[in-house]
């Protein structure tokens, strides 16, 4: 679609060297220094290698592009649930102070700001799902955020508030849900289904995985 778009700006037609080029997300390998390093980074915040918490994790950037708000109002949402949900929101941008500000005193909110490939495999490895809280605009809702592979490499079930071409890969193959955006009771109450169904989460997850 954006190769297209970009012809067509250019008024021109489609020659041999115009191609689309697919992210990928490349495989690391992570020597035991490093992995231990990246568990003593989340042990501050009382996240362990066996814990069984419900960890919903967001990595990227923290800009008025992204609807963060809408994490912040579900976390705060599910206080009641009596379940034991942790929302972990990874990044740095103009967005950090106001999402410290937001994270203030919450119990199921931690905002740890950037972390590096390590500590986000380690996450990855005792989360439940991502999450791309997206607007649906015409260039998110025409394509797939490289944030959904990374996502999909860890196995995590993708829950995103972005319409088209993501909405459908999700649904297609039953690797995650689509919520409305800024909708974040409508967030909340997938989480609290999935939480209440581990059967069903597994599932999303196997499928995110292949």
């Amino acid at each position: 679609a954006f190769m297209y778009k970009g012809l067509n700006y250019a008024e021109r037609d489609k020659t041999e060297y115009d191609q689309d080029f697919p992210f990928g997300y490349p495989e690391k390998a992570i020597d035991d220094t490093s992995l231990r390093q990246a568990w003593d980074f989340w042990e501050k915040y009382k996240i362990t290698q066996d814990d069984k918490r419900f960890i919903v994790c967001f990595f990227g950037a923290l800009t008025e592009r992204n609807e963060l708000y809408t994490l912040f109002q579900a976390a705060r949402e599910l206080r009641t649930s009596k379940r034991s949900f942790l929302f972990v929101i990874c990044g740095k941008g103009a967005l950090s102070e106001r999402c410290k500000e937001w994270s203030l005193g919450e119990k199921y909110l931690i905002f740890p700001g950037w972390v590096g490939y390590g500590e986000i495999k380690a996450l990855m490895k005792v989360a439940s799902v991502g999450v791309i809280p997206y607007p649906s605009t015409q260039d998110f809702s025409a394509s797939i955020p490289n944030k959904v592979i990374e996502y999909f490499s860890g196995g995590l079930p993708v829950l995103s508030s972005v319409q088209g071409v993501l909405q459908e890969l999700l649904s297609v193959n039953d690797c995650g849900l689509t919520y409305e955006n800024k909708n974040f009771r409508q967030l909340s109450e997938i989480l609290i289904c999935l939480y209440d169904n581990p059967g069903r989460l597994n599932e999303l997850s196997q499928n995110a995985s292949k």
